[in-house]
């Protein structure tokens, strides 16, 4: 299993962990509402809007950008150019670190792998996550 597997295995282990939970607090607000609607005025992304989700979601978003700066740094130009004007027009830089989309690895993934688990995280449409006046994914 690579990294970013564990990752994402650790990700939907860190889910199921929380999902009855979530699934509970959202028939609950469902059942009690005298109109299912207003609860989607209030929570229109549904359960994928709770708080512990949307943690879970920050956690393992920071640990693919940790994962992706690390392969980054590991990352060396292994074109030597040639010297002189042989060297014009040579576009290879070599093989290229490969970076791992969190959206894919976290969203979009999860439908395939955990489909059970799909409706708490279909409703992150944005990503909660920002940079500071540092240039600091926060």
């Amino acid at each position: 299993m690579s990294e970013i597997d564990d990752i994402q295995a650790r990700y939907v282990e860190a889910l199921r962990a929380v999902e009855p939970e979530i699934r509970a607090w959202w028939d609950g607000m469902m059942a009690a509402a005298e109109d299912p609607a207003e609860v989607r005025l209030r929570w229109p992304t549904g359960p994928a809007a709770h708080p512990r989700v949307l943690a879970i979601f920050r956690d393992f978003f920071f640990e693919i950008e940790d994962f992706n700066a690390r392969q980054e740094a590991s990352y060396e130009d292994d074109r030597t150019p040639p010297p002189g004007e042989a060297g014009w027009g040579v576009e290879d830089l070599g093989e290229a670190p490969e970076l791992a989309r969190q959206v894919d690895w976290l969203i979009v993934d999860i439908e395939e792998i955990a489909p059970e688990l799909f409706d708490l995280v279909e409703g992150i449409v944005y990503v909660p996550i920002a940079w500071d006046a540092n240039e600091v994914l926060v």
